[in-house]
């Protein structure tokens, strides 16, 4: 009989449903909750727990960390916010920014160019195939992060018919990138201690 779903985390770092599929000791059938269980089981360790890079541990990457970072920008408006929170950082990015129009490549390369930055690679995939993903992965086939330490990938995303759609974007920028904590930098930083 399978695990049902359980939906809230309630302790950073914990994810109750890994811990009631992968714990030897715990029994779903016996109806208890799977973080009760942890606790009286006094926190064994398995993959059910994990180290969670927080805003305030202070950490910079590896001077010599390349970094490269995908940004998909069908909406080529969102590109100034992106640029405003990669400057929480100290971490220096090359850019490949791909976008799904030649209107929207354009736009994006006119506000590149007000900001003073040079992208690694800009493109338009017109296809729009595959949403943000095939892009990245098709640069990722094509060898364009070869040699780089860290590659990270962000989607220019709006969802205009639904307000959760723009949170989730905010949500994972803010903790993916930064602002007004530099998240990118800590991130990588705890990248390059496993490397």
């Amino acid at each position: 009989e399978g695990v049902g779903p359980i939906l809230r985390r309630p302790m950073a770092g914990f994810h109750p449903l890994v811990y009631a599929t992968d714990c030897a000791g715990f029994d779903y059938a016996a109806g208890e909750d799977p973080f009760a269980h942890f606790l009286r089981s006094e926190r064994p360790e398995g993959r059910w727990t994990h180290e969670i890079i927080a805003p305030q541990a202070d950490a910079v990457p590896r001077a010599e960390f390349r970094v490269a970072l995908h940004a998909h920008m069908h909406y080529p408006e969102l590109l100034p916010e992106l640029l405003a929170r990669l400057a929480f950082n100290s971490t220096p990015v090359d850019l490949f920014i791909t976008t799904t129009s030649d209107d929207r490549r354009a736009a994006v390369a006119g506000l590149l160019d007000r900001a003073g930055i040079v992208p690694a690679m800009l493109v338009s995939e017109p296809s729009n195939r595959g949403r943000d993903i095939w892009p990245f992965l098709a640069l990722l086939g094509a060898g364009a992060f070869a040699g780089y330490d860290g590659v990270g990938h962000v989607h220019g995303k709006r969802s205009p018919a639904h307000e959760a759609g723009m949170a989730w974007k905010d949500f994972l920028w803010r903790h993916l990138v930064g602002q007004p904590e530099a998240m990118m930098d800590r991130i990588l930083a705890a990248f390059a201690r496993e490397t």
